[in-house]
């Protein structure tokens, strides 16, 4: 991507060890342009055969299963709530 313009990377001034990947205009215009509505037919023929009410019915399930994920997280014990805790990916 670099190669072909569409992201700039940079060294990061605060760490050495660290690069800044920013998306260039020509990025923007490959995202905007030719990748999304690519990606929006897709998903269009996927749901094609999706009533309203189906779609209401996966959107209520998908959220229901968001919730008890971050309760899960966010329980005493969890592994998520104790590398937080930790401040890095293992206690």
């Amino acid at each position: 991507m670099e190669r072909d313009g569409q992201i700039a990377i940079a060294p990061d001034a605060r760490d050495r060890r660290s690069r800044l990947v920013t998306t260039t205009e020509v990025g923007r215009h490959v995202w905007r342009e030719l990748a999304l509505p690519k990606i929006q037919a897709y998903y269009g023929r996927i749901l094609a055969d999706f009533s309203v009410n189906d779609a209401a019915h996966m959107l209520h399930y998908l959220l229901k299963i968001l919730g008890a994920m971050q309760r899960l997280d966010a329980a005493p014990g969890s592994e998520t709530a104790v590398e937080s805790k930790a401040g890095r990916g293992k206690p």
